[in-house]
């Protein structure tokens, strides 16, 4: 009797360390919390993610993975697939000649509004405005909050960005970027918050190899 207590507790002691492992090491399912904004409004700071590398990453899909020239893991959003033809025309994202933006999901662009117009806006998931002069404010707004006060012009302006330039060559930036041809074997990430995100148009596109896993819920 002792002898088959002894194996039964050995058995489940060495099935919590198999599984321990194969969480933990092999990336079946892993735990992060989102660290910055650059995928608001969708996932937030503080946020607890589960992430797994048994699914495939999809289009739309968040997935987290390792950083360029970094220890560090990032999670973002895959908007480009290989072969997919990547182009953001005036701030908007898209796909071949389908853009996703508010529609597929919510993003935020960065607009100039009066300060009082902040809370007319009562479905925020936050209200945060760096003061401009002693009237506006400079904000990110989905397109709903947008067009609650007024649908006014995105702050960012068209310049070309001189990292992206170095990157890809090409007088691209915020507003105005591609087209490019996502890589084979690669996927093009970006950020829901999409002027305040260093993604795909900074480090370039993200090799499969360094996805860790697909974002299962939060």
């Amino acid at each position: 009797m002792k002898k088959q207590h002894f194996i039964s507790s050995l058995l489940i002691v060495l099935g919590i360390i198999a599984a321990y492992f194969l969480v933990t090491q092999l990336h079946f399912l892993s735990i992060y919390t989102i660290s910055s904004s650059s995928s608001a409004p969708n996932l937030l700071p503080g946020e607890i993610v589960f992430s797994s590398n048994l699914k495939e990453p999809e289009r739309y899909d968040f997935v987290v993975f390792k950083l360029p020239d970094s220890t560090s893991n990032m999670v973002q959003r895959v908007c480009g697939m290989p072969g997919d033809t990547i182009e953001i025309f005036q701030s908007n994202l898209y796909v071949g000649e389908y853009s996703p933006d508010d529609k597929d999901f919510k993003v935020k662009h960065f607009y100039i509004i009066h300060k009082n117009l902040l809370y007319s806006i009562s479905d925020m998931e936050y209200r945060q405005g760096h003061p401009i002069g002693n009237d506006s404010v400079f904000i990110g707004l989905t397109a709903k909050e947008n067009k609650i006060v007024g649908e006014p012009e995105i702050a960012i302006p068209d310049v070309p960005n001189p990292i992206m330039k170095n990157k890809y060559g090409k007088p691209w930036g915020l507003v105005n970027f591609g087209p490019y041809i996502v890589p084979e074997n690669s996927v093009f990430v970006l950020g829901d918050n999409r002027e305040n995100s260093r993604d795909s148009r900074y480090f370039g596109c993200v090799a499969k190899n360094d996805i860790v896993g697909t974002i299962l819920f939060k």
